[in-house]
């Protein structure tokens, strides 16, 4: 199928510089066919390289000066070799500059193309005409986009990379079995605190790194089996505690992965009447903490010999860029779960108190009805 090409003023240069190094061959009585011609052009304009067209056309007037036909085949064989080894072979980045993006950061897409690696997990670009590489685009937009697409450089690489990793790959050696899943129970277990992997022809799995990915991305994704079963059976864990808020709480409180978690008092609760006040000030008052005046506003991977004092320090000094709360205060109240056992503590003044109360879960014995969880019973 013909492709509408984008023709100005950095294309119009490669073909005057390829009719140049072929003329020049043609003075020495070497006769390009014309199909061999086109093969010239069309790799000048995708490769858009002067070197490696000057010495496409040096070689083959060679070959054909010595009636090497077969060193003719093997020289056009690695030119179709290059332009399929490119991101989309029908546009290179001379039509892309000539489109008005001017930058080096993206390898230059058509739609089809886009909407392909899109599927695959890769960021696509809507790219503007005025130098503009928009944002990171979601399927629809894609569609409704007339221009031209373009994915990150680095990303391209990686694909690269990975593409060779796979053929040289020895795919005997064993790798964890892994469940699909749909982007609506992706983004769940995502925020639940699960590790959600790409679909892709990677040797290994590509790791999602932020929420928008899974939010612009793809239909489906993966995820480790052992996982994905770990996180249903949390599902239908916490159907027996109404205290629990998410998924993402009972990973913290249920799990058996080493995490901490940090609850801040909610707005307009009745906790605001201790809100910022110490252990003494609640006790001397006659107030009670209750779980149900706080709110989960992070949880994260309780590593190495993490400490009280290092949650403390970096939640006020290096806080994590996703951290949404305030900074770690007197009457927040820190969860540690170290794999075996959960405990509670209380930001005091000047320490923590451990608060076991806070973990008294009012457990509800569950009916025999069937709870559907997922596509399980």
């Amino acid at each position: 199928m013909a492709r509408n090409r984008i023709t100005g003023r950095e294309t119009q240069k490669m073909q005057e510089y390829t009719q140049e190094r072929i003329a020049q061959a043609e003075r020495r009585d070497i006769e390009f066919p014309t199909d061999v011609k086109e093969q010239i052009f069309e790799y000048a304009n995708l490769i858009g390289e002067e070197e490696k067209v000057r010495t496409l056309v040096r070689n083959l007037a060679d070959a054909f000066s010595q009636a090497d036909q077969e060193g003719v085949e093997d020289l056009l064989d690695d030119v179709r070799m290059d332009i399929q080894e490119l991101p989309d072979p029908t546009i290179g980045k001379l039509e892309l500059r000539d489109y008005g993006y001017m930058e080096e950061d993206m390898v230059p897409l058509r739609k089809e193309a886009a909407l392909d690696y899109h599927r695959m997990g890769s960021k696509i670009y809507c790219l503007g005409s005025d130098g503009i590489k928009g944002e990171y685009a979601s399927k629809e937009m894609i569609q409704a986009h007339d221009g031209l697409f373009g994915m990150e450089s680095q990303m391209w690489e990686r694909i690269k990379d990975n593409n060779l990793d796979y053929a040289e790959e020895n795919l005997g050696a064993f790798q964890e079995p892994m469940s699909v899943i749909e982007q609506e129970e992706a983004l769940k277990l995502y925020d639940a605190g699960a590790d959600i992997y790409l679909i892709t022809n990677f040797s290994s799995p590509m790791y999602v790194t932020e929420r928008m990915e899974i939010e612009r991305g793809p239909e489906h994704y993966q995820m480790s089996m052992t996982e994905l079963e770990r996180f249903r059976n949390l599902e239908w864990e916490m159907q027996k505690y109404p205290q629990i808020q998410s998924l993402k709480e009972a990973n913290l409180l249920l799990g058996t992965r080493r995490t901490f978690g940090i609850y801040q008092i909610w707005a307009d609760s009745p906790g605001e009447n201790y809100a910022f006040m110490n252990m003494s000030f609640i006790e001397s008052h006659g107030m009670q903490i209750k779980k149900e005046d706080y709110k989960l506003v992070y949880v994260g991977e309780l590593s190495g010999n993490m400490s009280l004092d290092d949650i403390f320090e970096r939640f006020n000094i290096d806080r994590p860029e996703d951290f949404r709360g305030h900074s770690l205060s007197v009457s927040d109240i820190v969860v540690l779960n170290d794999g075996e056992k959960v405990t509670a503590h209380f930001v005091d003044s000047i320490s923590f108190e451990q608060l076991d109360s806070f973990l008294d879960l009012e457990e509800q014995v569950l009916s025999e009805l069937a709870y559907e969880v997922g596509e399980r019973y």
